[in-house]
């Protein structure tokens, strides 16, 4: 959780370091676990990277930013993006939370491989087949998504250089 706190707040390893005044090394081995600081230490890095301590004591599992796919317009600086995987993290762990306490539709989304089946423009008549869509123009996509189970969140990146 001191990971995903650095990144959200937008630091690297080395800046956070040099604010806490400990070595890059150091706070590697206390991002990994293989140190165990002092309580006072933890709550000086709590403090700095303005979290509640109970942020830091969750267990969620992190999703992997590796599996994450979107469009740049422009290149954005690592640090940057690093901030807007970190925050959408947190958003996920939250809705993940969220999704437990009440009751979705069922996931309708059916898989559409290209080279087996064709082109994207068959997958969309496919799909507006399936999902039961008549010809023209989609007055609520968000509604017609949603209720075939898929959650769709807005998300704000920070930057006017990324789109969703």
């Amino acid at each position: 959780m001191i990971v995903l706190a650095r990144e959200i707040r937008g630091f690297t390893q080395k800046e956070l370091a040099e604010h806490i005044n400990i070595s890059q090394g150091m706070l590697s081995k206390i991002e990994k676990g293989l140190f165990k600081p002092s309580e006072d230490f933890l709550l000086s890095i709590y403090d700095f990277l303005n979290f509640p301590i109970s942020f830091f004591e969750q267990k969620d599992q992190l999703f992997d930013p590796n599996l994450t796919f979107y469009r740049k317009r422009v290149t954005v600086k690592k640090i940057t993006q690093l901030s807007a995987e970190g925050r959408m993290n947190l958003v996920r762990m939250h809705v993940e939370r969220l999704m437990k306490s009440v009751e979705l539709p069922e996931l309708n989304l059916p898989t559409w491989d290209v080279e087996e089946q064709g082109e994207p423009t068959n997958a969309a008549i496919w799909l507006r087949r399936s999902w039961g869509l008549p010809k023209g123009r989609i007055e609520n996509l968000t509604k017609v998504v949603e209720d075939n189970g898929i959650v769709v969140i807005s998300f704000n990146f920070g930057t006017e250089k990324w789109t969703v």
